[in-house]
Order: structure tokens, then C-alpha cells, then sequence
């Protein structure tokens, strides 16, 4: 199932409701509920936890062995940075409109 993500300060986004549940985590909500929403006060806090939390987990991924090397470019792993990007980037926009944030299903 998808999970869209939409503020009136920009685009909608869109990803699997796995990564939409890991990145409301990230933000600070330790219970992922969906639907749900951050009032434009929130936002801040939200866009600072995600992107803490994403640079924390980003160091973890890195892997020096060689032996770990994808054997094709179908085998490379989507990093949690760029998984995190889109929706980094509709929290700043948010910001600085000082307008919400908001998650549901997409039943299409």
C-alpha cells in the first residue's frame, strides 16, 4: 500500500507504507499512525529529528568490503538519504511557509 504525503506548500509524495512508517519514525512519532498530520508549529522539530535521524542511519550503511560490492547496478541498495529527500524537501518547504504537514493512504 502507498502512503502519500501532502502540505499546501508543496508537491505530494509518495512511498510504500514500510518506508512512510519508517520515516514518520524518524520524525519523532514513535507510534506511525496513518493518517495523521503535523500542525505548522511541529514542522521544525520534525524536518530537524528526520534529518538527524537520517544522517545517523546513513553512517551505518556504508560498507568498505569488498566482497559486499553489488555485482550489478539492479543489486545497489536505495540509501536512506535518498529515500528521505523528497520528504526533507516538502518539510523545508513547509517551514518556510509555515503550513502543515499531512500522511494518508492513497486508495488509488
Amino acid at each position: 500500500m502507498l502512503v502519500e504525503f501532502t502540505s499546501p506548500a508543496g508537491s505530494k509524495i509518495e512511498m510504500t507504507e514500510k518506508m512512510a512508517i519508517k520515516m514518520i519514525n524518524m520524525m519523532g512519532f514513535t507510534k506511525a499512525v496513518i493518517p495523521g498530520a503535523i500542525k505548522a508549529e511541529g514542522v521544525a522539530i520534525a524536518l530537524e529529528k528526520l534529518q538527524i535521524a537520517v544522517k545517523a542511519e546513513a553512517t551505518t550503511e556504508v560498507s568498505d568490503d569488498p566482497y559486499e560490492k553489488p555485482d550489478s547496478f539492479m543489486d545497489v541498495p536505495v540509501s536512506i538519504k535518498s529515500r528521505a529527500f523528497p520528504l526533507t524537501e516538502l518539510l523545508k518547504k513547509a517551514l518556510k511557509k509555515q503550513d502543515y504537514l499531512m500522511w494518508e493512504y492513497n486508495h488509488l
